[in-house]
């Protein structure tokens, strides 16, 4: 094979000059000399015509040879191979994380790796990339999930339709008895409920004592506002909050609970109120609005009680079924619940408190309470 000199190209005339055993294609290599070196000065001149059709024949890797392509040919066909050749990095057209691939592995790259491939939600055929439908699969509404009172339920069912079926027809869901209504606090596994509620000589009986509760209670048809009035035997003795038994607002209204603390703060008595769950909660407004009243009674006379007003009218945590109690937590000094001549007061008598609560229920559609049917 004819060897060659490469000569600068700041000299005039022929830059290849033929000469013996100077510098072969193989030194040229081995000497890391790169071939778009060699093709600058390949392309220079058309001068030296038998040299550049020497040069064109001449045997060479790829530049991706360090990739892994094991092409050999010639220098004339070394462009077209690497417009080709499948060990060229290239990025992503999708822009994902990965910007140095082989030109080979694009394809799978594009159908099986790339986060931003675009992909569908098997359940519910939602189109987006794989990044996205990938979290989508957490709260996809299609997606068949096992029942949330698994081990004990062992139901498949659309997580969609999970809530109505705890609600509605699993076995393993707590409810309240049908008659809570008219006081009966029960609470069993839907499957064991029927038992219960077939007991109509107890259930009879919570029924005239419900009338009687009832008979206790002011109720306005116009602001909708309930009274009932709570006694706390053995004040003294009592050391954490006291829970008096849950009250409705109305017959099949918002179900409620009421409790004191004997010592709030270390100097007061405190109290509040909790929303709880109910068996009229689906049928209710939510958040709960409501203005709550309570007044500590004085003992002496029917008069300078102790009032507090308590406004239900935000959507925060406390106005739906589950929230924190929220109310006083000083809503009395304990120095004053003793006997007080001077303003003729006597809250705490015999060890003996009583609160009155009145609820005036704010109606957030009041344009339809009187709709007749």
């Amino acid at each position: 094979m004819a060897s060659y000199s490469v000569v600068s190209a700041s000299h005039s005339g022929e830059i290849l000059v033929p000469l013996v055993g100077l510098l072969t294609l193989d030194t040229l290599w081995t000497e890391k000399v790169n071939s778009l070196v060699l093709s600058a000065f390949l392309y220079t001149t058309s001068s030296c015509v038998l040299g550049h059709r020497e040069i064109q024949a001449l045997e060479v890797s790829c530049d991706y040879e360090k990739n892994g392509c094991k092409w050999i040919g010639t220098v004339g066909t070394l462009d077209k191979h690497k417009a080709l050749c499948g060990y060229a990095k290239v990025p992503c057209p999708k822009e994902c994380w990965c910007n140095d691939l082989l030109k080979k592995e694009l394809d799978f790259h594009l159908r099986n790796e790339c986060l931003n491939r675009d992909y569908s939600c098997e359940h519910c055929g939602m189109k987006d990339t794989y990044c996205v439908i990938h979290s989508h699969y957490s709260e996809c509404e299609k997606k068949m999930v096992l029942c949330s009172n698994a081990p004990l339920c062992h139901v498949f069912i659309e997580r969609g339709k999970v809530a109505s079926h705890l609600r509605e027809s699993c076995d393993y869901t707590e409810v309240y008895c049908k008659y809570a209504s008219i006081g009966c606090e029960e609470k069993r596994l839907r499957m064991h409920m029927k038992q219960h509620e077939e007991n109509s000589e107890l259930h009879l009986t919570m029924a005239l004592d419900k009338i009687v509760e009832l008979n206790k209670f002011t109720l306005s048809p116009e602001k909708k506002q309930r009274s009932i009035t709570f006694k706390l035997n053995g004040f003294s003795l009592k050391t954490g909050p006291h829970r008096f038994q849950p009250f409705f607002t109305s017959p099949s209204g918002y179900k409620i609970n009421f409790f004191v603390y004997h010592n709030g703060e270390g100097t007061h008595l405190s109290l509040f109120f909790e929303v709880l769950h109910g068996p009229y909660d689906d049928a209710l407004e939510w958040p709960l609005k409501a203005n709550f009243t309570v007044e500590l009674l004085n003992q002496l006379a029917d008069c300078n009680h102790c009032v507090r007003n308590f406004k239900f009218d935000e959507d925060k945590d406390y106005c739906n079924p589950g929230g924190q109690g929220y109310g006083y937590d000083k809503f009395i000094p304990l120095s004053k619940l003793s006997c007080d001549e001077i303003e003729n007061t006597h809250y705490l008598k015999d060890d003996v408190l009583y609160f009155r609560v009145t609820v005036d229920i704010i109606h957030q559609k009041p344009w339809l309470d009187h709709t007749h049917t």
